[in-house]
């Protein structure tokens, strides 16, 4: 990470990604980190993620990161 960046961004998090976490706080990721470089970051699978919100918008997993965005991640529910 020499010479990278760091961007602030705000997180989140609902139902039971918020169990040993938290509900909402900031975080410091590297310039260009993605959505997905960010769970990983929060141990958090991919295919966990129902809803994924960023700036009030719908986001993707493979959109970078910049400073200042509001991230919101809601867990897929299962049920049959």
């Amino acid at each position: 990470m020499v010479g990278r960046r760091i961007v602030e961004i705000e997180i989140s998090l609902f139902s039971a990604f918020r169990l040993g976490r938290f509900d909402r706080r900031r975080m410091k990721v590297p310039e260009a980190s993605t959505v997905s470089d960010m769970l990983t970051i929060l141990e958090i699978p991919v295919t966990d993620v129902g809803v994924l919100v960023i700036n009030g918008r719908d986001g993707t997993l493979d959109q970078n990161l910049l400073a200042g965005d509001r991230v919101t991640l809601i867990p897929a529910i299962g049920g049959g």
